[in-house]
Parts: structure tokens; C-alpha cells; sequence
């Protein structure tokens, strides 16, 4: 259950900073432009990268 949590965090995270923060498009900007499997891909990775250092980094607390 906890680890539904992280995803759910990470993915709050992203999408916060993508449509509500970044409003002048200083960071996102670049990525506006591609296309709707290029931001699927990139937001997938993304999520997996930081997912896995999130396992690994409390990797003690699971029970795996």
C-alpha cells in the first residue's frame, strides 16, 4: 500500500509542477512541443527513474 502512495505522490509532483507551477513555460517549454507518445514515454521513465530510487532508497522499510 505504501508504495501506491509514492507513485501517487510522484505523480501529484509532476503534474502540479507541468500545469499549475510552470505557468511562463521556463522549464517545461521544451517539452510542449513534442508530440503525445514523446510526453507518454518521457512522463512514463520519469515516473519508473524515480519510483525505483524511491525503493531503493527505503528499500529496509518494504517487506519484499
Amino acid at each position: 500500500m505504501i508504495i501506491f502512495w509514492y507513485l501517487l505522490l510522484i505523480i501529484l509532483a509532476v503534474l502540479a509542477d507541468y500545469y499549475w507551477l510552470d505557468m511562463d513555460s521556463k522549464r517545461w517549454g521544451w517539452f510542449k512541443k513534442g508530440s503525445k507518445k514523446q510526453k507518454a514515454i518521457f512522463f512514463t521513465l520519469v515516473l519508473l527513474v524515480t519510483f525505483i530510487g524511491y525503493i531503493l532508497i527505503d528499500i529496509e522499510y518494504f517487506k519484499i
